[in-house]
């Protein structure tokens, strides 16, 4: 277990060292591609998130530049996925797979105009899916007020937690080390 996450953590942290200077910027990035539909699935900001407070524990990073862009990132990466739902609810209602499914798109529609704001909330710390759930937000015309103040407020906590439990791990870690 020890080495899969020294396999994991410790080649991001090395990328992030030496890259200190650019690393809110990468942050950003990272955090902006995940929230996106196409490619939610090809970068992880958990990880980096984590990795990101361990270096502000060490002193490599300053907390503020890299709490804004990951917060920047999730937020921008979840709004640019509302407008996609937005502006391809026609085509994705279309689609042969959706159309099969008429269902299950009109459970998730009702499941969104129930929950509203909530289900953008919750959604924010179930990985994978948030996505999925910011997209069909989109496609189901969420006001966007609703949308935006349950993606801030859920981002500002997620990016707070990331952030707090990679300090708290690496002050740990230094003392469990000694």
């Amino acid at each position: 277990m020890e080495l899969v996450q020294r396999d994991l953590i410790e080649p991001v942290l090395a990328f992030l060292r030496l890259h200190a200077t650019w690393a809110p910027l990468i942050l950003f990035g990272v955090m902006l591609l995940e929230g996106i539909i196409v490619t939610t699935f090809l970068f992880s900001g958990f990880v980096l998130g984590l990795a990101a407070g361990a270096l502000i524990q060490g002193g490599v990073l300053a907390f503020m530049p890299v709490f804004l862009a990951i917060f920047f990132g999730f937020w921008v990466g979840d709004t640019i996925n509302f407008i996609i739902g937005q502006k391809g609810e026609n085509w994705f209602r279309n689609l042969a797979v959706m159309r099969s499914r008429a269902a299950m798109l009109a459970k998730a529609e009702a499941l969104i105009q129930k929950w509203g704001g909530a289900a953008i909330f919750v959604s924010r710390f179930m990985g994978p899916i948030r996505p999925f759930v910011t997209f069909l937000a989109g496609t189901f015309h969420m006001p966007q007020a609703v949308f935006h103040g349950a993606t801030i407020l859920s981002t500002l906590l997620l990016t707070g937690g990331l952030l707090n439990a990679g300090m708290t791990g690496a002050q740990l870690w230094m003392q469990w080390a000694k």
